[in-house]
């Protein structure tokens, strides 16, 4: 799906592309529960020593909170 309006992304107050959100149900409500950047090197994925949102989604799916559950995004700005 794509956020054409962009009214998602407003939403949530995304600043970058990319900047990620893992959001999990809580009863009938989504909540975020982590939001930054995909792993610690934008530049080379070959130098990636932290994988921000597999260690997230993995905290997530072993029902912990999400360690850490926020990162500095990096890269473009959105240009709204």
């Amino acid at each position: 799906m794509q956020d054409e309006s962009q009214q998602v992304a407003k939403l949530y107050g995304a600043t970058r592309t990319p900047h990620l959100f893992v959001l999990t149900r809580k009863g009938a409500d989504f909540v975020v529960s982590y939001i930054g950047a995909i792993d610690d090197n934008s530049e080379d994925t070959k130098q990636v020593k932290t994988k921000y949102v597999e260690n997230a989604m993995a905290d997530i799916i072993a029902g912990k909170p999400a360690s850490p559950s926020s990162t500095k995004a990096v890269g473009c700005t959105i240009k709204w």
